[in-house]
């Protein structure tokens, strides 16, 4: 048979095997009829294929057999020092097998998983692999241990694990006849170790009786990582795409809906899993029988609620789990995750009420059912007619309770809704949203933080000058501020720019493309369609004079008239760019023509440099030309093509171009040269401008993005990410500090060019915005709009009250010793400065530490009260005065001084210097030694009261001295992690401290209790680096760190509360709000991140500093940042009393964007009256 013919019988048989068979021997006849070897080949493969099973299946048990064979191959083998003895099981993926430790040195049975035959994939190997990485991550008395792990010498990988000698947990219920409450106790054990992995953000993914056996004592050991994923990477461990082998990576019976229709898993997959062991632990069988057709199974598992665990058992115990054993079960298998128990932990807390007979939050906790519970335990007491009467009213609680949960449902779904559209910028859609939830009730701190963020940027509208003739083409301000000229299709108009009023209208026949003041504001000149240029006075609103030109076709456009600097010229380009005329200003004489080669419109810009000298016109043409306006000659023209915007340097003879192309560029003038290359690709760019003081050039670009640029260099300086739609037009402020843009979503932003940061945003256009101009001083801006409106709003910047200019470089360190606080020394290379940030005051500037690398920087020290700083100098601690600066005393050490801290509320001073000398000053006196053993002291603090000092030293040793007695009241043993401590902290009550202990590539914080003198553990998930860490409270501690997470950990226990996760930039450092709702975080791309501390979602991302933020701390009502520059800023943070007021809530009635609760959709909103200048 030719290898044709074979490939159509191997495509015969894959049909046929996909039927059943009793169609298999028909398909085969009608599919050759007139083929008899064809015939006789496909019904031989037939046979020899397995009775009632696909091609899958076929494929399956043969690889299954070969895995077989080839795992029993292995037994009698060696893998490193343990004897393979008997294959415990075998998987899809791989064999275990039970080992014996054959060297000699002690005795060991283990159990030993290695890949399957076929299966040595890199998708599979790096699997194992990455299991191994998770097993060693995981401690917990419940969780199989791992032992070791190599590769064999044919490069598998193998994992050594604990061997437990026990049937898995069903089986264990069955042999021992375990009642329901031993089997809910054996699956509370299961929720401390799947929480323990969560914890350390790991999820299981494959829960299954399998998965879980019994030892010997009665405990449960989880097992099986193979397919777990991580909500984070361990340590560098990468985190793998495992999905696309086809293998599906769970069990049907035990999978949640969520798997099985491979979306996202979360921890509550693994809740879901282990409500489905449960449900066969009480049951005798899964809560969904499985179908030879997968499909089914899967439709199963998303559409068919399983049955009450009471109703599929007969007796005596289908009494036991009635009620709330069915409930707890149920809730733990809802097909929505956000129904289910949030974590495991509350799993195994509702198990444990069930357990000792006390309400449940699996059900609804009306007054009803707490009291029938209370009856349960107490019968003798109540009487059977209460018991009656709490079961009339169920029926009725049970209905408002549904009712509640779905109001409930529905406002968390604008509040999510808003968040996202917060996150994304969108201020008014998120405004709207969450103004829906504040109504319906949903009133959390994070919801009034959140709409209070998106409101305060949503200014109302000064001024709404509606009187237009369709668009608005073009709006600015008199020079001195008290005028507006717009243009609109058919005439010019002037405004009074604080009432509103229209004072004038400036009549031409046709569209008025440009209305521009002169420097002086004494005239103002008009470009119209109809061929002419109005020159009016702004006073009174006379026509001075009509200017026109002359075109080749007869039909005069102009698109755009500027004056010269010196208000002795205007000149003006024809819309279809070819030629520019040229008028003497004061007696409007035509003075020439000019012939602006090879351009077209409509896309054309003109424009005159600052000190008169150039004029130059672009167009869709190939080039841009320039005149010399002293005899119009022409200059060298610019290789520009395409350029719809230029813009002079108002200090070089330089000029800035940017092309439909997406070129950007900056040229001389005098020679033509191309001087630097801004962008030389990417989407169209519109219009382009530079700073009025020369330093910086901005473009606006139909991607969305301002780009701000150095002018000088021609490096990018900042991406305005501040529109969901092309950008039209971008404007600095008069002190170059902010950058206004509008875009064709008809959104007006205005931004902080160093930071970034959105200090406004205006949503109330109806359409794309053409035009944006400041005001003389910046405090509001006008713009034209396609709605034919000109907006006016004042502009504030609603975040930022303060803000200090950067330092130096170099003003921060990697573990921040020690947390910001009022009175804050900011130390650089450059020298140091003291602020009191309070008060945005500059305390003093003194000489900066000296660095000791590698060794960092002392950190210097200021007191409580403000009025006294401490600097390391070498060998030297000096002490000074505040305010001012003066120094006080100076304090010698015989070598470099490592540490130095004030104690709280007063002027005692500790220092510490690498020979292990350490120095107490009480208050100014002479300096007194403490003798210290172990070596070089790596640092120092005080109790919260000041009587004790804590420190620290090479010898691992944590000492506590008493201040009073000058000597050591206790040690605490620092050995199980022999590395130096960087930084220390102490609880407000003086209960806990925390060690930040550094090795050569990690940074772990340690938790100590200090009245029992003893060490609580490491608060660490693996090997990240610990950037900082801070009490909170006396309960709860944050640390930041290089992984991009905040986490919060129990103060008592050291247990992680929650992960604050969504960002993979280093945090430096976290502080809570007045309110304890929200934790900023201060990260390393300059931003702040804002967290809701009960969900630990991120709320809010504020661009606070171009550089590093290095530390953040909560001063009054407000938030003070600190940056790796020594930049410091201070910003409002808005609290439940602002989201509550009047004021809030007029404002919110005002927005641009509303919600129609009726149909979901998002509407305009109505303008509420304009404000009052």
């Amino acid at each position: 048979m030719n290898t044709e013919r074979w490939r159509g019988v191997e495509a015969l048989f894959v049909r046929a095997l996909e039927l059943p068979e009793s169609e298999r021997a028909r398909f085969v006849d009608d599919a050759c009829p007139d083929d008899a070897e064809m015939q006789a080949e496909l019904r031989g493969l037939l046979a020899d294929a397995p009775a009632g099973g696909s091609l899958r299946d076929a494929i399956a048990a043969e690889i299954q057999l070969l895995a077989s064979d080839a795992a029993a191959a292995k037994l009698g083998g060696r893998i490193g020092p343990f004897h393979l003895i008997k294959l415990l099981g075998q998987g899809g993926m791989g064999a275990v097998y039970l080992a014996e430790r054959d060297d000699a040195q002690f005795a060991q049975r283990v159990a030993i998983k290695m890949l399957s035959f076929g299966v040595g994939s890199p998708e599979a190997t790096a699997r194992l692999r990455d299991e191994r990485q998770i097993l060693a991550a995981l401690e917990h008395p419940n969780i199989v241990r791992l032992l070791d792990g190599g590769s064999t010498e044919d490069g598998l990988p193998y994992l050594v694990m604990e061997y437990i000698d026990g049937p898995s947990v069903t089986a264990y219920a069955q042999q021992h006849q375990l009642s329901v409450r031993a089997r809910v106790e054996l699956i509370r054990q299961v929720c401390g170790a799947l929480q323990y992995a969560h914890q350390n953000l790991v999820v299981h993914r494959d829960i299954k009786p399998s998965n879980i056996l019994v030892d010997a004592s009665g405990a449960a050991k989880v097992l099986d990582f193979g397919i777990a994923k991580l909500l984070a990477p361990i340590a560098s461990f990468e985190l793998r795409a495992r999905t696309r082998t086809g293998f599906p990576l769970f069990t049907p019976e035990y999978a949640s809906p969520e798997q099985a229709r491979g979306g996202g898993v979360s921890t509550v997959t693994d809740v879901y899993s282990t409500g489905a062991v449960l449900y066969e632990l009480v049951t005798g069988q899964p809560p969904h029988r499985t179908s030879e057709n997968a499909f089914e199974t899967l439709r199963m598992i998303c559409e068919v609620d399983p049955p009450r665990p009471s109703a599929v058992v007969p007796g005596a115990r289908r009494r036991e789990l009635a009620g709330d054993l069915d409930n707890i079960i149920l809730k733990a298998l809802q097909k929505d995750p956000a129904r289910r128990y949030a974590s495991t932990e509350q799993l195994a807390d509702d198990l444990g009420r069930w357990l000792d007979g006390l309400p449940v939050s699996a059900r609804t906790q009306t007054f009803v059912y707490r009291a029938a519970k209370f009856v349960r335990r107490n019968k003798g007491l109540v009487a059977a007619v209460a018991i009656v009467a709490g079961l009339q009213l169920r029926a009725m609680h049970d209905t408002r309770a549904a009712r509640e949960l779905a109001e409930a449902r529905l406002t968390a779904g604008y509040v999510e809704q808003g968040r996202q559209a917060l996150l994304d910028s969108k201020h008014a859609e998120a405004a709207a949203y969450l103004s829906a939830a504040w109504r319906r009730g949903g009133r959390s701190p994070a919801v009034a933080f959140m709409l209070a963020r998106a409101v305060e940027t949503l200014g109302p509208e000064r001024l709404r000058l509606a009187e237009h003739d369709g668009t608005v083409w073009s709006a600015a301000f008199s020079p001195d501020g008290a005028q507006i000229a717009t243009a609109d299709d058919r005439s010019a108009r002037l405004w009074d720019a604080r009432t509103g009023a229209l004072r004038f209208t400036l009549r031409h026949d046709d569209m008025v493309a440009s209305a521009a003041f002169s420097t002086d504001g004494q005239r103002l000149v008009t470009a119209s369609y109809d061929g002419t240029v109005g020159v009016w006075d702004p006073a009174t609103g006379q026509r001075l004079r009509t200017l026109t030109g002359r075109s080749e076709d007869g039909r005069i456009r102009y698109r755009k008239a500027v004056f010269g600097p010196a208000q002795d010229l205007i000149a003006a380009v024809h819309a279809n760019g070819a030629r520019v005329d040229v008028w003497n200003a004061t007696s409007g004489e035509r003075v020439t023509t000019l012939d602006n080669a090879g351009a077209r419109g409509p896309d054309v810009d003109l424009a005159v440099s600052p000190d008169g000298r150039w004029l130059a016109a672009a167009g869709q043409g190939p080039q841009v030309q320039i005149w010399d306006t002293r005899d119009w000659t022409h200059v060298v023209p610019l290789a520009a093509a395409d350029v719809p915007s230029l813009a002079f340097d108002p200090v070089r003879p330089r000029i800035a171009t940017v092309s439909r192309a997406g070129v950007a560029a900056i040229w001389d003038v005098v020679d033509g040269r191309r001087l630097v290359t801004l962008q030389d690709a990417g989407e169209p760019m519109d219009h382009v401008v530079y700073s009025p003081d020369g330093a910086w050039i901005a473009n606006a670009s139909r991607d969305g993005i301002v780009r701000v640029w150095d002018a000088t260099s021609g490096s990018l300086a900042a991406r305005l990410r501040d529109h969901h739609g092309k950008v039209l037009w971008v404007e600095f402020d008069a002190t170059s500090t902010w950058i206004a843009s509008g875009g064709a979503d008809g959104v007006v932003t205005v931004s902080d060019r160093a930071t970034g940061a959105r200090v406004a945003t205006f949503e109330r256009a109806r359409g794309e915005i053409k035009m944006v101009r400041f005001a003389p001083g910046a405090k509001e801006l006008i713009a034209a709009s396609v709605d034919g409106i000109a907006h006016v709003w004042p502009v504030h910047d609603s975040h930022r009250r303060f803000s200090a200019p950067p330092l130096g470089a170099g003003c921060g360190t990697d573990v921040v010793p020690r947390e910001d606080g009022r009175f804050l020394a900011v130390s650089c290379e450059t020298g140091a400065q003291v602020w009191d940030t309070a008060n945005d005051r500059l305390l003093a500037t003194l000489p900066g530490p000296q660095p000791l690398p590698p060794i960092p920087d002392p950190y210097p020290a200021v007191t409580s009260l403000g009025d006294r700083a401490a600097i390391a100098l070498g060998n030297a601690v000096t002490v000074f005065a505040l305010p001012g600066g003066a120094p006080l005393q100076t304090i010698d050490h015989p070598a470099l001084v490592r540490t130095l801290a004030f104690a709280p509320g007063g002027h005692d001073l500790v220092t510490a210097s690498a020979d292990g000398t350490l120095f107490v000053v009480r208050d100014g006196q002479a300096p007194v030694a403490v003798s210290v053993p172990g070596g070089a002291i790596t640092a120092v603090g005080f109790t919260p009261e000041g009587h004790a000092i804590v420190a620290t030293a090479n010898d691992h040793r944590i000492r506590v001295y008493d201040l009073a007695r000058g000597q050591v009241r206790y040690e605490l043993d620092g050995s199980l992690q022999p590395a130096e401590v960087r930084a220390l902290r102490v609880s407000p009550d003086g209960h806990r401290l925390v060690t930040l202990v550094m090795d050569t590539t990690t940074v772990v914080p340690v938790l100590w209790d200090l009245p029992n003198r003893r060490r609580i553990g490491p608060l660490s998930t693996g090997k990240e680096v610990v950037l900082a860490a801070r009490f909170l409270d006396n309960r709860r501690i944050v640390t930041t760190s290089r992984d991009g997470i905040a986490r919060l950990w129990n103060a008592e226990t050291g247990a992680l509360q929650q992960a604050f996760l969504g960002s993979s930039v280093v945090v430096f450092d976290a502080a809570l709000d007045p309110a304890g709702a929200i934790l900023a975080t201060a990260a390393g791309d300059g931003a702040i991140r804002f967290w809701d501390m009960a969900s630990g979602r991120l709320v809010w991302v504020l661009h606070a500093h171009r550089s590093f933020v290095n530390g953040v701390h909560v001063s009054g009502t407000d938030l003070v940042s600190r940056g790796y520059d020594g930049d410091l800023a201070r910003w409002a943070l808005p609290s439940l009393p602002v989201a509550s007021s009047s004021a809030f809530a007029r404002i919110v009635r005002c927005l641009p964007r509303q919600l129609d609760e009726k149909t979901g959709a998002l509407v305009d909103g109505t303008p509420c009256p304009l404000e009052a200048r």
